[in-house]
């Protein structure tokens, strides 16, 4: 049937064309009742046919997705739609509050050099943080995190440590007491009165959802739904793109298209959900291996003066990304230039 055919036949009906958004409106409100009905019908048979407590967990998570895919369109349905006045007039008051010293407009990473940078992040941007190897990338990123969290649920996706070693190392940042001395019980009893405190401060944060599988963007998106469903998360991160379970023809290609593959979608999720992703990155190759050979003062020199660039980090910074931070310390970049350590011997032949 054509538009000018149905048109037609609402006429014929006595339908008036003022009421067809309200029919629309209503048969999509009646489609999504359907759905999650037969979503309960997918559950119960998920509790009556799983043949294993796996399976019966992936059935349901399936049908968790469903549900809060169902909400999260009825949501989107649902919201106000502003005008493109009423959203200069928005900006204005909230550009008015900050100024009378009310609530910036964004988030506050919580480190100033950062918040002098960059500014409070805004809803809808894509931060990147990048740099090379054992460079503090994951450090900054869980510090702005935890910082967040002060005032805001957020969420994480790791697939570069597990839950404990994230809690250790912000335990360690908050008593300088280091993650490898709390594994090897090597603490006073005041240090244990201090990481007991630490431990209590932690648990007045907002809520932190950690999920350390390796997850596909897909998952990634569905996962984001739900914790705003649920948790209201004001921020996402995820460490690292690199960490990305790929699928189909994209799981052979390599990093370069898949960093630019992932960026692109990342984008659209911060621009889908309202909120800010802040994703880890990494550098496309070392470039700092031609410096071998020489000594330490030349190397470190060397080093400092080739500080990466965002063209050096993988995925589409120009095209995706808000905002680039590059994490970068030349000694460590130093350090692994270094040869192997072999053992000096005396003039008895004994090693000292």
């Amino acid at each position: 049937m054509t538009v000018s055919q149905y048109l037609a036949r609402l006429v014929s009906d006595a339908v008036s064309i003022q009421g067809v958004p309200d029919f629309a409106d209503a048969i999509t409100g009646y489609f999504h009742r359907r759905e999650a009905m037969s979503i309960g019908d997918d559950a119960h048979l998920a509790g009556v046919k799983a043949e294993d407590e796996l399976e019966f967990i992936d059935r349901i998570k399936e049908c968790r997705d469903k549900l809060t895919a169902i909400v999260s369109a009825i949501e989107s349905r649902n919201d106000p739609q502003d005008s493109f006045a009423d959203m200069v007039d928005e900006m204005l008051d909230r550009t008015n509050d900050a100024v009378r010293g009310a609530t910036p407009v964004g988030i506050d990473p919580g480190i100033p050099e950062i918040t002098t940078l960059t500014g409070p992040w805004q809803k809808k941007q894509l931060i990147i943080i990048g740099g090379g190897v054992k460079q503090g990338k994951s450090a900054l990123a869980m510090q702005c995190m935890f910082n967040i969290a002060e005032k805001a649920p957020v969420g994480l996706n790791s697939g570069e440590m597990s839950r404990m070693q994230i809690i250790m190392r912000e335990k360690a940042r908050r008593t300088g007491i280091s993650s490898t001395r709390q594994q090897r019980g090597s603490v006073s009893d005041n240090e244990v009165e201090d990481l007991f405190r630490a431990g209590e401060d932690m648990k007045r944060l907002k809520h932190i959802d950690i999920d350390c599988r390796r997850l596909t963007l897909d998952q990634i998106d569905q996962k984001i739904a739900r914790l705003i469903g649920e948790h209201g998360i004001e921020a996402f991160f995820l460490d690292h793109i690199g960490k990305i379970q790929w699928t189909g023809k994209m799981e052979y290609e390599d990093e370069f298209k898949q960093g630019q593959r992932a960026t692109s979608i990342l984008k659209d999720f911060a621009q889908k959900h309202d909120i800010p992703i802040i994703a880890l990155t990494h550098q496309k190759k070392s470039t700092f291996q031609d410096y071998q050979g020489r000594r330490f003062k030349e190397r470190l020199s060397a080093a400092m003066n080739r500080r990466p660039t965002y063209r050096d980090l993988v995925g589409n910074m120009d095209k995706d990304a808000d905002q680039v931070l590059i994490v970068f310390q030349a000694r460590p970049i130093v350090a692994g230039m270094e040869p192997a350590e072999t053992p000096t011997t005396t003039q008895s032949g004994k090693t000292p």
